[in-house]
């Protein structure tokens, strides 16, 4: 990794502000990037978990991914987050797509009692877009080729359980090369909440 792109990751989550007076959690797009703001709770939670923890910026993400996020009017996601509920209590929960300096961090800021948790949901070696990911051998991925969706609408009806408690999904779309060839199918991921913990389903293809 270059010494400026670890400047650029320097500021402690680029695109998250904090306000300790606000109530509830909000998404939005601003100026071509996505601000998410946190509550005081929901921020006191995430320092004490990791303080060199990150979001992912809007430039780690391809602009078809940014500009069809940002055309959804109810505003709760943005490339790297997503406002849900997840153990059904009423209060919005976050999920946060970062990293810190040594590992990829898919987190959770869990609404508990009248504070907030993180529950983390998927962790991995650190892998920045545009230095270490490449596709077929001969493509090097400039992005972050995901989503979220907070509809069950990407995984196949043999995999549909309509009894289990459905939270999110990470979706990976189907890509094709230059020529029109596909190099990847596609496919997601769902995440469900459980006896108070979460659960990450299997990989499934579009």
């Amino acid at each position: 990794m270059t010494i400026g792109r670890w400047i650029q990751y320097s500021l402690l989550l680029a695109f998250l502000r904090s306000e300790s007076d606000a109530q509830m959690p909000a998404i939005k797009g601003d100026c071509g990037n996505f601000v998410v703001t946190l509550t005081g709770e929901m921020t006191r939670a995430l320092r004490q978990f990791n303080r060199d923890f990150r979001t992912w910026e809007c430039a780690d993400y391809p602009i078809s991914i940014r500009e069809a996020i940002r055309e959804d009017s109810a505003q709760l996601r943005a490339p790297f987050a997503l406002s849900v509920d997840a153990n059904k209590d009423g209060k919005p929960d976050i999920i946060l797509d970062g990293h810190d300096n040594t590992h990829c961090i898919l987190l959770c800021l869990l609404s508990h009692d009248r504070e907030y948790r993180v529950d983390i949901l998927r962790t991995s070696d650190l892998a920045v877009p545009g230095d270490t990911v490449h596709l077929d051998e001969r493509m090097k991925d400039d992005s972050f080729w995901h989503f979220f969706s907070s509809t069950c609408v990407w995984t196949s009806e043999e995999h549909f359980d309509p009894n289990r408690t459905f939270v999110f999904q990470i979706v990976y779309p189907q890509r094709s090369d230059p020529s029109g060839r596909l190099i990847t199918e596609g496919g997601s991921v769902s995440f469900y909440f459980e006896n108070g913990r979460f659960i990450e389903g299997t990989f499934d293809p579009l």
